[in-house]
């Protein structure tokens, strides 16, 4: 996962954390996350094929990602009711 200058910032912000602490709490948050979901799923944490869809929130924003995500499921629901159909 790469961590971008927004998440950084958005970190030091919210628990006044430098940038320095920030991207240590980042790696060790990844690291107890991707242990955890190594081991309970048996796939790569870092694999993009098992993720549906990825973001970044530097050039979407918040918001935008939102609405990203919104449009996604509502998607996903109708292609899955059109094959339910069938």
């Amino acid at each position: 996962m790469q961590v971008t200058k927004t998440i950084k910032k958005r970190i030091t912000r919210r628990k006044g954390h430098t940038i320095v602490n920030a991207e240590k709490e980042i790696t060790k948050e990844d690291r107890a996350r991707a242990h955890y979901y190594n081991y309970y799923t048996g796939q790569n944490w870092t694999d993009i094929r098992n993720y549906d869809i990825t973001i970044d929130t530097s050039k979407t924003g918040l918001d935008g990602a939102v609405l990203v995500l919104e449009k996604y499921i509502k998607t996903r629901q109708e292609n899955n009711q059109k094959n339910i159909i069938k």
